[in-house]
């Protein structure tokens, strides 16, 4: 008795990744926006190291703010340019036809 299918490759959804590479870009952008800053000190004495991370969560906010205010503002004039030509084109439609 022999089997007759195919085999078809299921295809992986590769969520793990996809969340690694986002981790990853927000924490370049931290680092690029200065929300996240690494200093070091080292004891001469002891030869020891001490690495500090240090978060600024109130330019992060401020950044995300601003964010929003700038899209809100580029989304209103958007609109009212949109908004214009359609006014533009109907005035233009309705010369035509009269």
């Amino acid at each position: 008795m022999s089997a007759n299918y195919r085999v078809v490759p299921v295809r992986r959804s590769h969520v793990g990744l996809v969340v690694l590479f986002l981790v990853c870009l927000v924490i370049a952008l931290g680092f690029y926006l200065n929300w996240f800053t690494l200093s070091h000190h080292r004891e001469i004495t002891t030869n020891k190291v001490d690495v500090s991370l240090r978060v600024d969560t109130d330019k992060m906010k401020r950044d995300v703010r601003n964010a929003g205010n700038r899209t809100e503002q580029k989304a209103s004039q958007l609109s009212d340019k949109v908004r214009q030509e359609a006014t533009d084109l109907k005035a233009r439609v309705t010369n035509k036809g009269g």
